[in-house]
Formats: structure tokens, sequence, C-alpha cells
């Protein structure tokens, strides 16, 4: 195992991915190093959002990774491996057919959101020469401003609901982590991308899609391993990047 091998605990923390980052630059740190807390104010997410979990009852953590053989012409590749081992986690505990990667890597069960990554990679040459990459994903909170989250807990059908332990659940996530970056290093491109669309929100499905320009209606066919998005619409095939398209329409 690599990723969890060298595990940091911080009682509370404004952003793991922030404190790692400054970490791995102030000392030298081993490949799979990460830092977790269960308290974190001012977690992060994708297209500048804010990443908001109740203290004490969910996961928020990050870990540093030295993909160096990893070019760029590949590089979704490693958002494609955290989406699916935290999909393979979570299958652990609901049916896996519920679980769903949305593009570019949050997690949804049905269509809701449980988990969002956020990758941050420092580039060398043609290369990744440092990845930090961050993971919030919902244990046992229950209410949620956004209407649109959920968590492992109110995903439970039992009406016995135990509330999850934290610690275990970190490391059983850790492990089914690293066990897809083990596909990343031997180059399993072909797997990991056919993996990664068979779990896809909305893949191979007529959906409406939200763009710049206005709406579009199409089906997603494809993604590259440069995070590029096909969609098949009855004007032929479009490519977008993950800042070009939404899946639901823009807030008011």
């Amino acid at each position: 195992m690599i990723i969890g091998k060298n595990l940091v605990y911080l009682p509370s923390c404004q952003s793991t991915n922030t404190h790692l980052a400054s970490l791995s630059q102030a000392k030298d740190l081993s490949e799979g190093t990460a830092v977790y807390t269960f308290e974190q104010t001012a977690g992060r997410g994708q297209r500048g959002n804010v990443w908001e979990s109740e203290p004490k009852a969910n996961l928020t953590f990050s870990y540093l990774l030295f993909p160096k053989y990893l070019p760029l012409t590949q590089l979704f590749a490693l958002s494609m491996v955290t989406a699916l081992g935290t999909h393979d986690f979570l299958s652990l505990h609901l049916p896996a057919q519920r679980i769903k990667v949305k593009y570019p890597n949050d997690v949804l069960v049905g269509s809701k959101k449980i988990g969002g990554v956020l990758i941050e990679n420092v580039l060398k040459g043609e290369c990744v020469d440092k990845a930090v990459i961050g993971i919030g994903l919902n244990i046992n909170q229950l209410v949620f401003e956004n209407l649109n989250a959920t968590s492992l807990l109110v995903e439970n059908e039992s009406s016995n609901k135990v509330v999850y332990a934290l610690e275990t659940c970190l490391h059983t996530l850790l492990d089914c982590l690293d066990k897809r970056y083990q596909m990343l290093k031997e180059q399993k491109y072909f797997e990991i991308k056919a993996d990664f669309l068979a779990q896809s929100f909305q893949f191979n499905e007529l959906c409406t899609y939200f763009t710049q320009e206005g709406e579009i209606y199409g089906k997603i066919i494809d993604v590259d391993m440069q995070g590029r998005l096909y969609i098949e619409t009855k004007m032929g095939i479009q490519m977008f990047n993950f800042k070009e398209i939404a899946f639901f329409p823009p807030k008011t």
C-alpha cells in the first residue's frame, strides 16, 4: 500500500489540500502521505466552490502522489482512478448500480452528491511532478443545506441506522484508492477509461446539458484522457472541457 502509509491527523484544519501542499514544500514527504481531519473549516471544491462538511461527521483528507511517469496527454486518468476508488468504497456499503461518478470527478448516489475530489497538480516539463488529491466524502451527516447532497448514513436503508466509524472508513477508502492507483502505475489506461465510462452519470443517456451558449440535448459518448467530454447531438459530436458544461441548470 502506498496511499495512506504515512498518516497525519489534524484536530482541525482550514483545508487539507492547502496544508499538505505547504507541508510538501517544507519537507521531503513519502509518496502516499495523507493528511486528514474531521473538522475542516474552509474546504475547497471544483470551480472555486466551497466544500461544506459537518464537524466530526464526514471524511475530509488529502494525499500526496508523485506520478512522474504520467504524461500530460493522460492526465485525466488520475481523476478517473480517484473517482473510481471512491466508487469502490461506497460499493462496499450500497448497491453499486446506485453509485455514479459525475464528470469530471464528483461521486453521486442517484442524483445526489455524496463526495467530491479536488486535484492540484505541479507540472514539470511534460509530466506531473506531484499531485495533491483532496477528497470530501459525506459519511454520517444527516442534514444538508444543499438539498442535492446526501451521505452514507442517509442512503443506508436500514431502519436501525448505525453511525459509521470514520477511522475505519478512512483506512478502507485509502485501500480502495491505492488499488486503483496501482492500475495507473501499470498504465492500464484502457481499463481505467472503460470502468470510468461504465460508472459515469448519464453515460449514453439522452439528457439536457447547460453551456455558456445555452442548452444542448444529447448523450455522453466518451471522455478522453485530457479530460474532454464528448456529447452526441443532432448537430453532431461536440467536445467540452469541464468548465464549459454543466449537468444541472445554473443557480439563479
